[in-house]
């Protein structure tokens, strides 16, 4: 009996050290962590509108598959939005950010996260696929004549891509207003 309690005592003080040193680890780094997840989405934000100088984020109450967006501006002038959007695929989350331009098309789409079928759901990531959409905007997608190539044999992630640029260019359509 005594022995369990020692053994118990032990392993708490033990944890008890570990956790307070991980926090303590945790607090020093959060700072330059944080700085350095800013500056790889300023990357990716570039990415898309390459003569930006300004990306103001937005969060908040948003339609379904749309996380957060940027306004995008050049010295003071508006170029853009930026969504970030995710949707389910065949097997995981895909993450896109769509960068819609000010007068309602698609500048640029990058995936930014995937874990679809290797060799199939991730060609969503070829060029091919990804610059397909470019131009496109709420009009042509509210017409119904809107038309995309589809990856063989990984139709549901090339469609959870489609409804991402969707449900972005919907958005673009009630902020651009």
């Amino acid at each position: 009996m005594k022995n369990g309690i020692k053994i118990t005592l032990t392993l708490s003080i033990v944890c008890l050290v570990a956790g307070l040193c991980l926090g303590a680890v945790y607090r020093q780094s959060r700072p330059s962590i944080e700085a350095r997840q800013r500056a790889d989405e300023e990357k990716r934000l570039k990415e898309i509108f390459p003569e930006s100088d300004d990306f103001e984020e937005k969060t908040g109450v948003l339609p379904k598959m749309i996380e957060k967006y940027f306004i995008v501006k050049n010295k003071g002038s508006l170029l853009g939005y930026v969504f970030v959007c995710s949707n389910y695929g065949y097997s995981s989350d895909i993450e896109l950010m769509v960068g819609v331009d000010a007068k309602g098309n698609v500048a640029g789409v990058k995936v930014l996260a995937q874990s679809e079928t290797p060799g199939l759901g991730t060609r969503i990531e070829e060029p091919d696929f990804i610059n397909q959409f470019k131009g496109w905007n709420d009009a042509l997608c509210k017409s119904g004549k809107v038309n995309f190539d589809s990856i063989t044999g990984c139709t549901i992630s090339s469609k959870a891509v489609f409804n991402e640029i969707v449900s972005a260019l919907e958005l673009w359509d009630k902020l651009g207003k």
